[in-house]
């Protein structure tokens, strides 16, 4: 547009002053106005005016680790789509344009670099790789062995039947890896609890605060599976099938754990109890996808957790959120409901 404008206002400066502006003058009273006079409008809630809403203070990165995890984090923001949602969701509503544009992306270094000078989580170990993302979180591989989740939010089950289920303040997350951290930490951790290192707030130069948690590194149990049974990765579609089937034996695991069920099937109809009150070695048979050994494990762990929680509670409990033990590929670990 700038060059068209430029090339008009030459020709119409070539053109004969005593003519050309005459004769378009007279037609209708219309009257000749210079294109670089017309002001190009600003959408509402461009990145332009979400700049001048707040402002992020420029910073100085010190040292090779803090340089080397800014970089990798605005990589991953440019590279993982989720990665970028996350972003968005963790920055305000005005943020509603793209990782593409450039002028958000000038705007969400700033806000990376200011986070990593503003955090010693980003200080002594180095990012080495991106292993996945969620709704709230993203989590990254660090060169100490340790994984670190990033997080803005949590799954609030308690809300989902009012049309909110977005905790904002992630407190659930937040309360149960700070509970776990205090339990390795005095030594009173249980087998297939995960193990958290250190947990907090990342601050920000906005209201709103992240979190973080560094924890033991996991394989997802979906990950995992889909190696075992030979998925192909790069066929999304088969991929999908997969993880569905596979939650469908894990949602049939909690529902067999749950005591709740079994009476409520029990009143419902004999023909619904009988599905689930049969002996758990022939339900075990029953998975199709799910090692034997570690489902059992899983199905104890449900157990004990539905002691305390309801089904609707342990809703997100699914493939993508259940880890296997390196040390042990039958001990199941839940990091995330």
């Amino acid at each position: 547009m700038k060059l068209l404008f430029e090339n008009w206002r030459r020709y119409l400066i070539e053109q004969d002053d005593a003519t050309a502006p005459a004769k378009l003058g007279a037609r209708k009273g219309l009257k000749l106005v210079d294109p670089a006079d017309i002001k190009t409008p600003v959408p509402t809630g461009s990145p332009s005016q979400a700049s001048k809403k707040k402002e992020i203070p420029v910073v100085q990165l010190s040292g090779e680790v803090q340089t080397h995890n800014a970089e990798e984090l605005f990589h991953y923001f440019k590279s993982r789509s989720k990665a970028a949602a996350v972003f968005r969701e963790g920055w305000d509503n005005t943020f509603a344009y793209g990782s593409w544009h450039v002028e958000v992306r000038i705007r969400v270094k700033e806000l990376i670099n200011y986070m990593v000078a503003n955090n010693p989580v980003f200080h002594n170990n180095k990012i080495v790789d991106y292993l996945g993302a969620g709704s709230f979180g993203f989590v990254v591989e660090l060169d100490n062995d340790h994984a670190l989740k990033i997080f803005v939010g949590s799954f609030d089950p308690v809300g989902v039947d009012f049309g909110d289920w977005i905790d904002k303040e992630a407190e659930s997350d937040v309360a149960r890896y700070k509970g776990s951290q205090e339990k390795a930490f005095a030594g009173s951790g249980q087998t297939g609890e995960l193990m958290i290192y250190d947990q907090g707030r990342i601050k920000t130069p906005f209201e709103k605060d992240w979190h973080y948690a560094e924890m033991q590194q996991l394989r997802t149990l979906s990950s995992w599976l889909r190696y075992v049974h030979k998925i192909d990765e790069f066929d999304a579609a088969a991929v999908k099938e997969f993880n569905i089937k596979l939650d469908a034996e894990i949602d049939a695991l909690k529902l067999y754990a749950d005591e709740h069920s079994w009476s409520a099937a029990r009143k419902k109809s004999a023909k619904r109890f009988a599905r689930w009150s049969i002996p758990q070695a022939r339900f075990m048979d029953s998975l199709r996808y799910l090692d034997k050994k570690y489902a059992k494990n899983l199905l104890d762990q449900l157990k004990e957790i539905l002691k305390t929680k309801t089904l609707k509670d342990i809703r997100d409990i699914r493939a993508a959120n259940i880890g296997v033990a390196q040390q042990d590929e039958s001990l199941p670990i839940i990091f995330d409901y």
